[in-house]
């Protein structure tokens, strides 16, 4: 399995509403038949309560059926009793055009330690797709928004489930 973290940005920004993660990676060669790899770890700087996170997308190339496949995972890795809600956006292009040929989007309300949003094995692209296959790579454009760990409501984890 290829990592692809290094080729990737990341920007963090925290405001008093939300806690946003942006990633941004390119996946190359995608007539490669080979499994790639995104995955980071990330601690919100909460004034209220640090969560903490691993993130993962897996992509892998399936040459029986033409598609690209991916798997994504957001794991809560901390310890405080407390949940938050995580919303996920991920869109993809073709790394020639400036809008998304496809976009995904993910949420969890009530996420506590240890739980895990994952969502796998989803046909993004039928390979003979004309605007991808001449250039040959993905852009993927990740979004994540970690929010109501300001919200009282958020402190009543242990209690209402």
């Amino acid at each position: 399995m290829a990592d692809i973290h290094n080729q990737g940005i990341r920007i963090i920004a925290d405001s008093s509403e939300e806690h946003k993660l942006y990633y941004m990676f390119s996946i190359p060669e995608l007539d490669a038949k080979q499994v790639r790899s995104f995955v980071d770890d990330y601690h919100t700087s909460c004034d209220r309560f640090t969560t903490s996170w691993r993130f993962e997308m897996i992509f892998e190339r399936q040459f029986d059926n033409n598609c690209v496949f991916r798997s994504l995972a957001l794991r809560r890795k901390d310890s405080t009793n407390r949940h938050v809600e995580v919303v996920i956006t991920v869109s993809y292009f073709d790394g020639n055009h400036p809008h998304p040929f496809y976009s995904e989007h993910f949420k969890r309300d009530r996420m506590l330690p240890d739980s895990e949003l994952h969502e796998s094995v989803a046909r993004i692209i039928q390979y003979a797709r004309p605007r991808i296959y001449p250039y040959n790579s993905l852009v993927v454009k990740v979004s994540i928004f970690i929010r109501n760990c300001h919200s009282e409501s958020s402190m009543d984890s242990a209690t209402i489930l």
